[in-house]
């Protein structure tokens, strides 16, 4: 049980290094990004001391209007924003994703309630109910929703 633990943090860490391009950290505004970082390492902490039961990794931050647009016209849809109106093109949103021995899991078994316990103590939400994954900066989003003309 141990072993596995520690090859699944390892192979964890490996994939989060191996996705922060993903991310794209240098773009999401810094006041923000400091609250993002601190939100994973506490995600993983907690993981490693079996105060939260999914281990939750950084997945999605930045996005182009480009690749908003992609995501808005996927089929089954998964996000209502089109380009510009999502917190992820102006860099105030992140997506963790549960990461276990198997990959990447967006199963609703996750731990969802316990990322939105962790995202709240470092001041950040979890707005969307059906798009667990999404935690914003709600103080980043409130000043540039209406400087991006968006209610």
């Amino acid at each position: 049980m141990v072993q596995d633990f520690d090859r699944t943090l390892v192979r964890a860490q490996a994939i989060a290094a191996e996705h922060s391009d993903r991310v794209r950290w240098e773009e999401v505004i810094p006041y923000s990004r400091t609250k993002f970082v601190a939100l994973a390492r506490s995600l993983v902490s907690g993981w490693a001391e079996r105060d939260i039961e999914s281990l939750f990794l950084p997945f999605d931050g930045h996005r182009t209007p480009s690749e908003q647009a992609k995501l808005f016209l996927k089929r089954p849809r998964v996000t209502n924003a089109r380009p510009w109106q999502s917190p992820h093109n102006w860099g105030c949103a992140v997506d963790f994703v549960a990461f276990t021995a198997d990959g990447w899991s967006w199963d609703a078994n996750e731990d969802w309630d316990g990322l939105g316990s962790y995202a709240a103590a470092h001041g950040l939400t979890q707005p969307i109910k059906w798009d667990r994954p999404h935690i914003e900066d709600p103080g980043a989003w409130t000043i540039i929703r209406p400087l991006a003309g968006l209610r």
